[in-house]
C-alpha cells in the first residue's frame, strides 16, 4: 500500500498506523519522516498517535522510540481532529449505554406483563435520555398493568 502512495501525496501518512508489521518493516525510512513531521504537521502527529497506539512495539523496536503521550502531542497538534475523535467515542458510549436500558426495560416489561405491544416498543426505542429510560425501569417494577405504565410514558 505504501510503496504506491506517493511522498507527495499528503495524507499517505494517515494509512501508516493500519499496515501490518513487515509493510512498516519495509518502509522504515518513511515512518522515520513521519515521525520528524509529527513535531509541526498536525497531519502527521495523528498518524504518528495512531501508530504508537496501534503498533507500540514496532515504534519502541524498530524506531527506537520512547514512547511518550502521543495523546497529548496529537490534542494540542490537531484540536478540531481530536475533538471530533473524542465526541465520536462519546456518542458511541452514550448509544451503547441507551441500548442497554432500552433492553433492560424492554426485558423487564416482558417479563411482568408478557410480550409488549409493537408500538410500546417503537415509542421506548426513540426514547434518547437515560435519565427518562432508568425512572421508566423503576416504573415498571411499581406498575401493576401495563396500561399503568403506558400511562406513565403519557
Amino acid at each position: 500500500m505504501l510503496e504506491r502512495l506517493s511522498k507527495e501525496y499528503k495524507h499517505y501518512s494517515y494509512f501508516l498506523p493500519f499496515q501490518p508489521l513487515r509493510v512498516l518493516q519495509e518502509n522504515k525510512d518513511k515512518v522515520l519522516e513521519i515521525v520528524k513531521k509529527a513535531e509541526s504537521d498536525p497531519d502527521y502527529a495523528l498518524a504518528l498517535f495512531w501508530l504508537a497506539k496501534l503498533q507500540p512495539e514496532f515504534c519502541k523496536k524498530e524506531l527506537d522510540m520512547k514512547l511518550i503521550n502521543y495523546e497529548e502531542v496529537a490534542r494540542e497538534l490537531c484540536p478540531k481532529a481530536w475533538q471530533r475523535l473524542e465526541d465520536a467515542g462519546r456518542n458511541a458510549e452514550l448509544k451503547g449505554e441507551l441500548k442497554a436500558l432500552r433492553e433492560a426495560l424492554l426485558k423487564r416489561l416482558n417479563r411482568k406483563f408478557g410480550s409488549v405491544p409493537k408500538d410500546l416498543q417503537d415509542q421506548l426505542a426513540k426514547m434518547d435520555s437515560i435519565e427518562r429510560l432508568d425512572m421508566l425501569i423503576d416504573k415498571a417494577l411499581q406498575c401493576s398493568k401495563l396500561e399503568d405504565f403506558q400511562a406513565e410514558l403519557g
